[in-house]
């Protein structure tokens, strides 16, 4: 936190100001820091995964696609969890290079496939279900419309959108962990913690609607999303509202 200073009155996150990059290109390019980064996630998210799949009902589906997945804590507790789902993990080539050596010795490698890509520019298409967990708080606003629309432009309408994030009370003075997350956020990356309506937002402008919240066992949210109906998309973008 000694840059905090420097990072609110310089616009540069954290490693920018110490080590002339951002937290991720630097990943990207120390293959030992990308492994350790890595490890961290999977301890510091280690009950979320199993909170998460208790919490929402995949039993309908075939096929789920974890964006920006890790090394695939998430998505093998989700196939572990129903046996006919098969799943993809997308990440950066560097990081699908980790994952495969995690999946290899997962009981559920038959039903999982990786793919090294940029989730900002490309999702695989035609997928029931998408995650992004713990992805839209590492980046501002114009980069999770980004992400948001790479991942509606991939979405039938069957599909569904689960965004698993530590959501933000409206209310200014109410404690919260995500608080605290909420200052790494600033100092670390250029994105930040949001309340629903800051999600709702964001989802309006990708042209995605907000079905349900779910809660789970740990301090975090699920967001199902769909994608908008043409007719309220329109109503939406002119200011009508259906009358239906």
């Amino acid at each position: 936190m000694t840059a905090l200073p420097e990072r609110i009155t310089c616009g540069r996150t954290g490693p920018e100001i110490a080590h002339g990059a951002p937290l991720f290109e630097l990943l990207k390019a120390d293959r030992d820091a990308g492994a350790s980064f890595d490890r961290l996630m999977t301890a510091q998210h280690g009950n979320e995964p199993a909170a998460v799949v208790s919490a929402v009902d995949l039993g309908w589906a075939d096929w789920a696609v974890d964006v920006g997945g890790g090394t695939g804590a998430l998505l093998t507790q989700m196939l572990s969890r129903y046996p006919r789902l098969a799943g993809t993990l997308l990440d950066q080539p560097a990081v699908i290079d980790r994952a495969r050596e995690f999946l290899a010795h997962s009981d559920v490698s038959d039903r999982c496939t990786t793919v090294a890509g940029d989730f900002f520019h490309h999702v695989p298409p035609g997928a029931d279900v998408y995650v992004l967990s713990h992805i839209l708080h590492d980046w501002d606003d114009d980069d999770c419309l980004m992400i948001l629309q790479a991942c509606a432009a991939a979405m039938a309408q069957r599909s569904r959108l689960l965004i698993v994030e530590a959501i933000l009370p409206d209310d200014d003075g109410a404690p919260h962990p995500a608080r605290m997350l909420d200052l790494v956020m600033l100092a670390v990356l250029a994105g930040r913690e949001r309340t629903l309506s800051e999600y709702r937002r964001l989802l309006d402008g990708a042209g995605l609607s907000l079905q349900q919240v779910l809660s789970t066992d740990a301090a975090i949210s699920v967001l199902e999303c769909v994608i908008t109906p043409r007719e309220g998309l329109d109503n939406a973008r002119t200011g009508r509202r259906s009358d239906r």
